[in-house]
């Protein structure tokens, strides 16, 4: 959440990715996530892994159901 937060004082739009681990179709958008993260300058791109029980409020705050989900 501290990240999150810090996120939404930026100057920047910001674009979130929900994953797992475990998740096959998360495995498959990490590369192209990462390698658009490196390319773009005016948007953030982070992740958000949705096991992690410190991410739990946001996940519930998003409205997460599915992963990967953005």
């Amino acid at each position: 959440m501290k990240d999150y937060k810090e996120l939404c004082t930026q100057d920047k739009p910001f674009v979130l990715m929900f994953y797992a681990p475990w998740c096959g179709a998360c495995s498959g958008m990490k590369e192209p996530f990462n390698e658009v993260a490196t390319q773009v300058q005016d948007i953030i791109l982070a992740k958000v892994n949705i096991d992690n029980t410190e991410t739990k409020s946001l996940k519930e705050a998003f409205c997460v159901t599915a992963v990967p989900t953005f």
